[in-house]
């Protein structure tokens, strides 16, 4: 997935002027990619979606690479893939200082739209209260009425950069009208929360899927947490073609170095209710395995599984 919203922000290089203090104010109130995406060691570069993992039925033996922590890093990679497509016109926003001003007002925009032909959007950010601010993301034919492409609120704490916020992805108001990847045309909407104000740090994606239609993504979202020592844990959810298990819900922790352990519970299939656990070492390899049926195979001893606290 290289793209959710194909929108142009190129064309943010002709605004001049510049940034006042207040200005600055408004634009932390937009979510960073740097702020919420996830932090795995090692995390893989590919960009395909989760394709789905079945349960081996011989089980994993002691030292046996980590099938977990290959679900668990793909996982992640498809998470911070759709964070980057929601985020990247915001991002390219924070070099420029905004076009027009008031009190509790600051637009960006609008401007043309260089990857919709006919189309322009604009950032609209507005303070509701002494630390609260409401944003949008907008697209209109132009000279039509404005639509809601992404729309976000924050609460900001004693930093101005850190708090707690929300957004949505209006996918239904823009995945017939403007350019989006084809994974768009499943969904209908996506929201994500988020806090960064203390410790640990969480992020929520949840997906509302058009009736009928599925995806290669986490059929119901990402939660991910991240402990300041940089120890994180990611939950998500993934289809399989074996009907054993058509529906694993994964529960994945590690520390800094790369260590961790998770349990896999199947949603859905013949093994329903059957639980896989797993813990490796810092070189991803297996040390704990433990198939929860009858006749599961157990490998390793549980207690060479790391230990990981606060997530």
């Amino acid at each position: 997935m290289r793209h959710v919203i194909l929108l142009s922000a190129v064309v943010l290089a002709a605004c001049g002027g510049n940034w006042s203090t207040k200005d600055l104010e408004f634009v932390n109130a937009l979510p960073q990619r740097a702020d919420l995406q996830a932090r795995l060691p090692a995390v893989s570069s590919s960009t395909q979606p989760l394709e789905g993992v079945s349960t081996r039925r011989d089980g994993l033996n002691v030292g046996d690479p980590s099938p977990m922590w290959t679900d668990t890093r793909k996982a992640s990679t498809d998470f911070n893939l759709l964070l980057e497509s929601m985020l990247a016109i915001l991002d390219t926003l924070r070099r420029y200082p905004p076009t027009t001003r008031s009190d509790t007002t600051r637009v960006w925009g609008p401007f043309p739209d260089t990857k919709n032909e006919g189309f322009e959007f604009q950032v609209a950010i507005q303070q509701t209260g002494p630390k609260s601010f409401g944003w949008a993301l907008q697209a209109r034919p132009r000279a039509g009425q404005f639509f809601d492409v992404v729309t976000g609120v924050f609460e900001a704490d004693a930093s101005a950069r850190q708090g707690q916020g929300s957004m949505t992805v209006h996918v239904t108001n823009f995945k017939d009208v403007l350019q989006v990847d084809p994974v768009m045309k499943a969904l209908d909407q996506i929201t994500v929360g988020y806090q960064t104000a203390n410790w640990p740090h969480r992020v929520d994606m949840t997906f509302a899927f058009t009736p009928g239609n599925s995806t290669g993504l986490s059929a119901i979202g990402y939660t991910y947490r991240q402990q300041e020592d940089a120890s994180g844990a990611l939950a998500f959810q993934v289809r399989s073609s074996s009907a054993e298990a058509t529906l694993l819900t994964t529960v994945a922790l590690w520390n800094p170095q790369g260590a961790g352990k998770g349990q896999a519970v199947v949603d859905e299939g013949t093994y329903a209710g059957a639980t896989v656990s797993e813990c490796w070492n810092t070189s991803q390899r297996v040390v704990f395995s433990a198939q929860g049926w009858t006749g599961g195979q157990v490998s390793g001893v549980q207690a060479d599984c790391v230990t990981i606290d606060g997530l």
